[in-house]
């Protein structure tokens, strides 16, 4: 009977297949963006000198809200983010990149596209 070598055999149970690479880079880049947005919150209102409860008055919540924003345990959905940027008076942007192009989708950029196609300035 030949013998196996259990350092091979450990790397091939231990080397993570393509799907779990692709899951994992999945997972660290909506992990990304959910720090991204944390960390705008928070700097934000340490930039405007707010306390947490301050901020929550502003956004008409409580100051729980605005700790779990803050620290990523609560994950506002779009609708959520667009009301947050029209209280705090900031820009917001859903950006959508492919290999080729960008696709922005702001008011600005959404504006601009409708008046240039008007004019048929593409």
């Amino acid at each position: 009977m030949k013998k196996m070598d259990v350092k091979k055999l450990r790397y091939v149970i231990d080397f993570p297949n393509e799907f779990q690479i692709n899951e994992a880079k999945e997972r660290f880049e909506l992990d990304d963006i959910l720090c991204k947005i944390a960390m705008m919150i928070f700097s934000y209102r340490i930039s405007h000198n707010l306390s947490e409860k301050e901020l929550a008055d502003k956004l008409q919540t409580n100051q729980e809200i605005v700790s779990k924003l803050e620290s990523g345990e609560f994950v506002p959905n779009i609708e959520q983010l667009w009301v947050i940027s029209k209280k705090l008076n900031i820009k917001f942007n859903v950006l959508f990149e492919d290999n080729e192009e960008k696709i922005e989708y702001s008011a600005d950029a959404i504006s601009k596209k409708m008046k240039l196609k008007q004019f048929n300035l593409k």
